[in-house]
C-alpha cells in the first residue's frame, strides 16, 4: 500500500506543506512504505536532490486557501467541491490513487470535504483505503453576538453541509474516514459543527528544534514571518524606539522581509528601522527571507518571542510561531491576550506574558516584567506534548496496518 497526500495548498517548496511533506516521506520510509503527494499545479520546480522530487506530481488546479480565508459564495463553494471532486476521478483513473491506498489532506476547506464526500459517492465501494482528514481551519459557529461574527456563522452553514454530505458518504460506502485537528477549541467547534468524533494531532508544523544556544545578554524575537497589520507591526513600530531606549541590555531580533508581498505597504516602516538599526547597537533586522535552519537559529538563540496580533483578527486563528515557541521551552512568550494563541499556551502549560493589543505601556510593560524574571523552562503538560509530537509518525501509525 500507500500513502497519497491530497496537498493543493504545495505551491512552494519553501513553505510548511514542503516541511510537512518532506517529513511523511522520511517517516513513511522508515516503514517500508512510499508516498505520493499530488500537489497543486501552480508548484515551481523541484531540485531532483530534494526528497520529495521523485514523491511528487503537480496535479490540483483547486486551490487550498481562497478569499483571504473568508466564505465563499454558496454557488463558489459548489464551484470548487465539484472541480475538487472531478481532479479526484481523474487521478484515480490515472492510477495515482489505487484502491488500497491511504489518503491524508492535512490542510482542507469546507469545499474540500465537500469534493472528498461527492468523490466517495461517484466511487462507491470502489475505494477500500483510508481516508483521514484534518481540518486545519476555524469552522465557525452556530451563534453569534454581532453582525462583526457573522463571517463565524458563514463558515459553519459550509462546513455543516460539506459534512453531512461526508456522513452520507460514509453510511453509503462504509468508508474508513478519520477526522482530526489541531487543538481542543478546534475539537470541541468541529464536533458541534458536523456531529462527528475528532481526534487531536500534532502541530503539523513540526520540525525538530535546533539546539540552545545560550547567549550572555537575554534576546528577543519582535518580529518574524509575513508583514501584515493585524500581526502587529504598525503596532511594534510605535513602541520601539521607547523600547530600545529603555532596555539596552536587551538584544532584540526583527525580521522585515523586504521580498514579502506586502513589503511595499510598510516600506516607510523599512526607513525607520534602518535608522533605528544604526542608533542601538542591539537591534539586529533580517531584511530578506529566512531558510528553514536560519528561521531554526533565532529561536535557538532567542529567550522570548512576542506576538503582537490583533484580538479582533486572531481569537480563533492558529499560530505556527506558538507551535514553535512549544518546541523550544526555554523560550518565553509576551502576546496580546484575549488571542489563540495565549489561551492555546496556557492550555500546553505555559505562563504567558500578556499585555492589551495596541496598549504600548502595557506591552513595554511586559517587557519589563521579562526582563526580570530568571529563565526557565517551560513546563509543558500532557498536551503540550502531545502537540509538539512528531506530526508524520502520529499519521503513520494511524493510517499504516501493523504500525
Amino acid at each position: 500500500m500507500r500513502i497519497v497526500v491530497l496537498d493543493p495548498g504545495f505551491e512552494d517548496i519553501s513553505s510548511h506543506h514542503a516541511n510537512v511533506n518532506r517529513e511523511l516521506c522520511e517517516s513513511a520510509s522508515a516503514k517500508q512504505t512510499k508516498v505520493l503527494i499530488l500537489a497543486s499545479k501552480r508548484l515551481s520546480h523541484i531540485a531532483d536532490i530534494d526528497l520529495l522530487s521523485a514523491n511528487t506530481s503537480a496535479w490540483f488546479e483547486t486551490p487550498c486557501y481562497t478569499n483571504k480565508l473568508k466564505a465563499l459564495t454558496p454557488e463558489k463553494e459548489e464551484q470548487l467541491a465539484n472541480q475538487f471532486c472531478r481532479e479526484l476521478q481523474a487521478a484515480y483513473r490515472a492510477k495515482h490513487i489505487t484502491n488500497s491506498d491511504s489518503l491524508l489532506i492535512h490542510s482542507c476547506f469546507s469545499f474540500h470535504i465537500l469534493g472528498i464526500a461527492k468523490w466517495l459517492l461517484h466511487a462507491q465501494n470502489s475505494f477500500a483505503g483510508k481516508i483521514l482528514i484534518c481540518g486545519m481551519f476555524y469552522p465557525g459557529k452556530q451563534f453569534v453576538g454581532n453582525a462583526d461574527q457573522l463571517q463565524y456563522f458563514h463558515w459553519y452553514v459550509r462546513y455543516r453541509l460539506a459534512f453531512a454530505l461526508l456522513k452520507n458518504a460514509i453510511a453509503e460506502t462504509s468508508a474508513d474516514v478519520k477526522l482530526a485537528t489541531s487543538c481542543q477549541d478546534y475539537i470541541d467547534a468541529f464536533t458541534a459543527c458536523s456531529n462527528m468524533q475528532f481526534m487531536l494531532h500534532p502541530a503539523i508544523t513540526y520540525t525538530r528544534p535546533t539546539p540552545r544556544v545560550k547567549q550572555v545578554r537575554k534576546r528577543v524575537i519582535l518580529y518574524i514571518g509575513t508583514l501584515k497589520f493585524d500581526k502587529g507591526i504598525d503596532f511594534l513600530m510605535q513602541c520601539l524606539p521607547d523600547l530600545l531606549s529603555k532596555h539596552p541590555e536587551i538584544d532584540v531580533f526583527i525580521q522585515f522581509n523586504e521580498e514579502s508581498p506586502s513589503a511595499s505597504t510598510f516600506s516607510h516602516h523599512g526607513n525607520t528601522l534602518r535608522d533605528l538599526v544604526n542608533k542601538h547597537a542591539n537591534l539586529k533586522v533580517h531584511w530578506e527571507p529566512l531558510s528553514q535552519s536560519e528561521y531554526e537559529q533565532q529561536f535557538a538563540l532567542s529567550d522570548a518571542l512576542v506576538l503582537l496580533y490583533d484580538q479582533a483578527e486572531y481569537k480563533h486563528k492558529t499560530s505556527g510561531l506558538l507551535w514553535d515557541t512549544l518546541r523550544y521551552p526555554h523560550m518565553s512568550l509576551i502576546c496580546s491576550d484575549g488571542i489563540w494563541a495565549s489561551n492555546e499556551y496556557i492550555k500546553a502549560g505555559g505562563e504567558p506574558i500578556l499585555f492589551g493589543y495596541n496598549n504600548g505601556e502595557a506591552f513595554i510593560a511586559g517587557i519589563d516584567t521579562w526582563a526580570k524574571m530568571p529563565q526557565t523552562q517551560a513546563k509543558l503538560n500532557t498536551y503540550g506534548k502531545e502537540l509538539t509530537s512528531s506530526f508524520a509518525s502520529w499519521c503513520c501509525q494511524l493510517i499504516l496496518p501493523n504500525s
